[in-house]
């Protein structure tokens, strides 16, 4: 595959032998992968071309370095966990791979590169949302039964309390028991 596409139509608009540096693109790459995450949760402002200037030092992109080092950092980790987000995670980072390590000079970052990637993103926040739901369900609703079946349970606790304790007048039965 490579040796088809070494003299093809974009040999000349991407690979390392161009005037863009490697550090120069990877530093560069790190704010367009964070520019691609935000665009999957708040999708504005879209465009076809972005215009994003080289970072060529680190003083310029330590920002982004340290939060696309830190998102791939927990992506290994939970990849080598075998969690399911670990290998969503690694998949986004797998398919984005070739155009975040390979420079290409026509486009710093284009959006069309996201589409498959997006999905694991659902998936991590659909599969995700479900389990915080239901953890968030489990406590509340356990909390509420305890909450109401605490004080009933201090009835059970006599024999006789459970008869008076109750409105006996609209109950024969408790009425006859007391």
């Amino acid at each position: 595959l490579l040796a088809l596409n070494l003299h093809g139509p974009r040999a000349a608009s991407a690979g390392f032998h161009l005037d863009v540096s490697p550090l120069a693109w990877w530093l560069t790459q790190c704010k367009v992968f964070l520019l691609y995450l935000k665009l999957t949760f708040w999708p504005w402002p879209l465009a076809i071309h972005y215009h994003i200037p080289y970072l060529t030092t680190l003083a310029q992109a330590w920002p982004w370095l340290l939060a696309t080092a830190a998102i791939a950092c927990l992506s290994l980790v939970l990849f080598a966990r075998r969690y399911a987000a670990g290998f969503c995670a690694a998949w986004v980072f797998a398919i984005l791979a070739p155009t975040l390590l390979v420079p290409i000079t026509t486009e710093v970052a284009a959006e069309r590169r996201m589409y498959l990637p997006l999905t694991a993103i659902a998936a991590i926040v659909v599969v995700g949302g479900y389990g915080v739901a239901l953890a968030l369900s489990r406590s509340v609703s356990s909390g509420w039964s305890q909450g109401c079946t605490e004080p009933r349970r201090g009835d059970f606790r006599r024999s006789c309390s459970i008869h008076t304790k109750r409105s006996s007048r609209f109950n024969a039965r408790a009425s006859e028991s007391t």
